[in-house]
C-alpha cells in the first residue's frame, strides 16, 4: 500500500501492506478509513475485505467478506456506505453489495446492475453511486447507470459514455465525476465528465498525460488523480487534474512501483493505492 500527498506534488511512499496481495481490487473510503475488497491473487479470486486507518501507517486488517470471491469489481462510497459493483467469478456478475464503513462486517446485497459486467469505472457523491462502462466478455459497453446510496435497489439509467470502454479510472468531487483512460485493446487518453446529480451522456473533459488502461482514480474534491495503469507496459505515473475546470492532466509525481488494477482512495488529504 502506497500513499501520496494531494496538496504537494511528489512521489508516493510506503504506507503498509495488504495481508493478501491482489490485483483487480476495489476500494472504498470515508475520511478516516479505507477498505480494499475482492481481487485476484495466485490462489484465485478472493472475497476478502481489508481496511486501514488513514491516520496510522500500517498493514491491512480483516474487515469482513464480500458475498462471493471476485475480481474486476468497482467500488465507491460516501461517508457512511461503501458499494461494490460487478466483477467476475468466473463469468461476469451483475451483483451490487454494500458495507457500512464504520462497522466491521460482511457485504450485504444492495441490488443489481442492468446487466452482468466487469472492469467498470465508478464515481460516488454523497447521494449517488454511478457506474460507467465495463465489459460483458467479450463486448465492451458504454452504459452509465446509478444507484441511490442511502437505499437499496437496482440500477437506473444515467446516460452513455462517448464510446464503449472498460478498465477506465473514476474520480469525483461532490458534483462532478470523471472517467479517464481505458480500452486495453486500443488504449485511450480520454477523460470524460458527468454531473453526478443529473442524468445525461458524458462529455469531453481533456486528456491524460499518456494513454493508459487499467488505471484508477481518487480525489480530494478539488484535485483529481489518476494513478498507475498500463500503457501497455505498467506505469507508475500519477496524473493530476483540477476537477472544476476541464483540461488536460499534468504529471504530479510517481508511485514507487509501476502497477495496474490497484484500488485507490483518499481521505481528502492523502491518497492510498
Amino acid at each position: 500500500i502506497e500513499r501520496f500527498n494531494m496538496t504537494t506534488a511528489g512521489n508516493a511512499s510506503q504506507f503498509g501492506s495488504l495481508a493478501v496481495g491482489s490485483y483487480e481490487i476495489s476500494a472504498m473510503s470515508n475520511t478516516t478509513r479505507c477498505l480494499f475488497a475482492g481481487g485476484e491473487n495466485p490462489s484465485g479470486d478472493t472475497d476478502r475485505i481489508e481496511y486501514v486507518e488513514f491516520a496510522s501507517k500500517g498493514n491491512g486488517a480483516d474487515f469482513g467478506n464480500l458475498l462471493e470471491a471476485k475480481d474486476g469489481v468497482t467500488g465507491g462510497s460516501n461517508q457512511t456506505r461503501g458499494l461494490t459493483a460487478g466483477g467476475t467469478q468466473p463469468s461476469a456478475l451483475d451483483v451490487v453489495e454494500y458495507v457500512t464503513l464504520a462497522t466491521l462486517g460482511n457485504g450485504t446485497d444492495f441490488g443489481d446492475l442492468s446487466g452482468a459486467r466487469r472492469h467498470a469505472a465508478s464515481v460516488a457523491g454523497q447521494t449517488r453511486f454511478v457506474v460507467g462502462g465495463g465489459d460483458t466478455v467479450p463486448s465492451d459497453v458504454n452504459i452509465i447507470e446509478y444507484f441511490t446510496i442511502g437505499s437499496t435497489g437496482n440500477a437506473t439509467d444515467f446516460g452513455d459514455l462517448s464510446a464503449a470502454n472498460n478498465t477506465a479510472g473514476g474520480l469525483n468531487s461532490t458534483t462532478r465525476g470523471l472517467f479517464g483512460g481505458g480500452n486495453p485493446g486500443s488504449i485511450t487518453n480520454t477523460i470524460e465528465q458527468i454531473q453526478i446529480a443529473t442524468t445525461a451522456n458524458s462529455t469531453d473533459f481533456g486528456d491524460l498525460t499518456a494513454a493508459s488502461s487499467r488505471i484508477e482514480g481518487t480525489s480530494n474534491n478539488v484535485s483529481g488523480f489518476f494513478v498507475g495503469g498500463a500503457t501497455p507496459s505498467l506505469s507508475n505515473v500519477i496524473h493530476k487534474v483540477t476537477i472544476a475546470s476541464a483540461g488536460d492532466a499534468a504529471d504530479y509525481g510517481d508511485l514507487f512501483s509501476a502497477r495496474s488494477d490497484a484500488g485507490v482512495q483518499s481521505n481528502g488529504h492523502g491518497g492510498l493505492s
